[in-house]
């Protein structure tokens, strides 16, 4: 037997080796199905009008206070609530501020916090204009 043999005879059994491998693992190339869970919609919400029964809420405010290092900020209008958060979405967030809030409604003793989903800046945003449109919102106001 010369090299070439030997060669080809190497050649011709890895081949079949990789193929008896393949047969043995069949790999699957089907997606891992996911169940999409759609959130219930957040509520337009004075915080005064927040109710422990409440699951998601929206709410504008002006920060009054801001701790960067925990994550925690306290909303004010008219009323105020504490907001958690993680440091990193309170990061740039100053007192005096203008955001809207959606989060989760979480009961705590007598008070009503908010675990913050989005933070959004509404500086830019009148807050006369806001509240009037809570209360057409609510049915309170008149066109």
């Amino acid at each position: 037997m010369d090299v070439d043999d030997i060669l080809t005879k190497y050649s011709k059994d890895e081949d079949q080796q990789s193929t008896e491998q393949t047969k043995e693992a069949p790999i699957e190339n089907k997606p891992e199905k996911k169940e999409f869970v759609r959130k219930k919609p957040s509520q337009w919400k004075l915080i005064k009008d927040i109710k422990k029964d409440d699951v998601r809420v929206r709410v504008v405010g002006i920060i009054t206070s801001v701790d960067k290092e925990a994550g925690i900020i306290t909303i004010d209008d008219g009323d105020s609530i504490t907001i958690i958060s993680t440091p990193e979405q309170v990061k740039d967030l100053e007192v005096g501020k203008k955001i809207s809030v959606i989060g989760l409604v979480v009961p705590f003793s007598e008070n009503i916090e908010l675990r913050a989903e989005v933070i959004s800046d509404w500086n830019k945003i009148d807050m006369v204009l806001y509240k009037k449109f809570m209360e057409l919102m609510r049915g309170e106001g008149n066109v």
